[in-house]
């Protein structure tokens, strides 16, 4: 199994290299991490490639952690999401707890934190943040309609994927392709259209994205906020120089299979209650609205590396207790 990729999104570069070097330690789960200096940044990255985990401060130059959050839930509903803070009032608490799964004041314990970053990992995906739901009868036809499309049209597979890139119908072959890959990227391409769908208020656009590589054409266009559909087309096939056939093809059976999924979707399910209680070995939330004092910053030299007395010294994080174990 692949190492979890976790997003560090902090303004502070010590606080930063204290939380990449100790996550991607074996000691601190072996994670793949990577750190950006701003709410915009991150945005950019997540667009880029799927995170498992983002770790993010409140407050930031421009976008603060609260709208970042908000953002991370469209563009990447199974992205996990941590926020870490020195002002903590209950109003921020009480936030925290609807858009982050975890919520950290400092300073942390970072044996603690370790624990929270795993346990945050393994937390199953709560309900509000579950997709869409469809009926078993309900997916046969829609299956039914985009196998005849496939078939029509001559495409060697089809996919219908919700925005997480979880494949939700496949039929045809897609040979040697990674599919699951693939589909959390253009799942990221066509979120990108659902912004552009909002600004236009007009839910029934029909939007097609075409991709031409040397042995593969792809097409994918949105059916919902929530669900798209991709043909795959060996450059050998019957697809050459027919993209405005297929263009109306898809454009045409994209209104009956909306319908269909329509018919097909199930109710949501109540969202499940927050945990009453923080995680174990993590600070409660302070209770006074006033930010408390910060610590004084360490001098380090540019360029240099953060030392373990550093970082204690940052009054962020205690790295006694993780390097004893």
């Amino acid at each position: 199994m692949s190492p979890e990729r976790i997003l560090v999104v902090e303004d502070e570069v010590r606080v930063s290299q204290a939380l990449c070097r100790v996550l991607a330690l074996p000691e601190g789960g072996g994670h793949t991490v990577e750190a950006c200096e701003s709410g915009e940044t991150a945005l950019e990255r997540l667009q880029a490639q799927r995170f498992d985990l983002v770790i993010t401060d409140l407050r930031m130059p421009g976008m603060s952690g609260l709208d970042l959050l908000e953002h991370v839930h469209r563009i990447s509903p199974t992205t996990r999401t941590v926020l870490i803070t020195a002002y903590g009032t209950p109003q921020i608490e009480a936030r925290a707890k609807e858009l982050a799964d975890a919520y950290v004041p400092k300073p942390f314990n970072m044996q603690g934190f370790v624990r929270l970053v795993r346990q945050t990992l393994a937390m199953p995906l709560p309900e509000s943040r579950r997709l869409i739901a469809f009926s078993e009868t309900g997916l046969r036809a829609v299956q039914a309609r985009i196998e005849s499309l496939r078939s029509d049209l001559g495409a060697a597979g089809a996919l219908m994927f919700d925005q997480a890139g979880q494949s939700l119908i496949e039929t045809g072959r897609h040979g040697d392709l990674d599919t699951q890959a693939l589909l959390a990227v253009i799942g990221t391409t066509m979120i990108a259209s659902n912004q552009v769908i909002s600004a236009l208020q007009d839910e029934a656009s029909f939007t097609l994205h075409f991709f031409e590589g040397k042995n593969y054409e792809l097409y994918a266009t949105r059916l919902s906020d929530q669900v798209f559909l991709t043909l795959l087309f060996e450059r050998q096939g019957s697809a050459q120089g027919k993209v405005g056939m297929i263009w109306l093809a898809l454009r045409r059976a994209v209104v009956e299979i909306r319908q269909n999924l329509n018919q097909a979707t199930l109710a949501g399910v109540e969202p499940l209650p927050a945990p009453a209680t923080p995680p174990p070995n993590v600070s409660p939330a302070p209770e006074a609205s006033a930010p408390p004092a910060e610590t004084p910053p360490v001098a380090a030299q540019p360029g240099s590396t953060l030392s373990y007395e550093q970082a204690r010294a940052l009054g962020l994080i205690n790295l006694d207790d993780l390097e004893a174990n």
